[in-house]
């Protein structure tokens, strides 16, 4: 990706951060993982506007959230202030990143929108930062998704085969999870969670 993508991106995730509404609670199979875990380190590569990072911060984990949208890190910056939770935010090119190596719990990767190529150099990050044991939770739009949600590239959207080319991954968890929504449509994310 060139400076002026990147630049390009950047303005495009401030825009739509300044002009809509984004959700503020966390995924639910983000819930689910962590509710038997020890509060840790937790790193949020493409945070956004901090959703993860602030349910993190309320049960106690040290959360750093790396995000290309300084519009979205203010915003999770303010919502976590308003709770009186304190949350680190990184203002950063996430294929550029340099994270601190063998530090963190765990890394969440959600909703990132990269091609597979870029998909693996982040992979290759968080796999960096991460502690010997530490785990990697990764939930992206499903290809099946395109014209309802996500990006509207299909080489941005996923299946569950995208993620079986990673061979320092030790998978616990790869499938596609169903989001069912009240006026009755879904959508189909695809979940992974691995082992460093």
């Amino acid at each position: 990706m060139s400076d002026s993508n990147i630049v390009e991106m950047s303005n495009m995730w401030d825009q739509r951060y300044s002009t809509q509404d984004w959700p503020t609670d966390p995924n639910d199979s983000l819930v689910e993982l962590v509710k038997d875990l020890k509060p840790a380190k937790a790193l949020d590569l493409g945070c956004g506007t901090g959703r993860h990072c602030i349910y993190l911060a309320k049960l106690g984990w040290t959360v750093t959230g790396v995000d290309s949208s300084k519009v979205g890190l203010e915003i999770a910056q303010n919502n976590s202030k308003k709770l009186n939770l304190t949350i680190e935010t990184i203002h950063s090119d996430l294929l550029t990143f340099v994270p601190k190596a063998s530090f963190y719990d765990l890394v969440i990767l959600s909703y990132i929108h990269f091609k597979q190529e870029n998909l693996k150099k982040i992979i290759g990050i968080a796999l960096d930062s991460l502690k010997e044991n530490g785990l990697i939770y990764a939930v992206m739009h499903h290809k099946s998704d395109l014209g309802k949600t996500g990006p509207p590239d299909p080489e941005l959207l996923f299946e569950t085969k995208d993620f079986e080319i990673f061979p320092d991954l030790k998978i616990k968890t790869l499938s596609e999870v169903r989001r069912d929504f009240e006026d009755g449509t879904f959508n189909t994310d695809v979940l992974l969670i691995a082992e460093k």
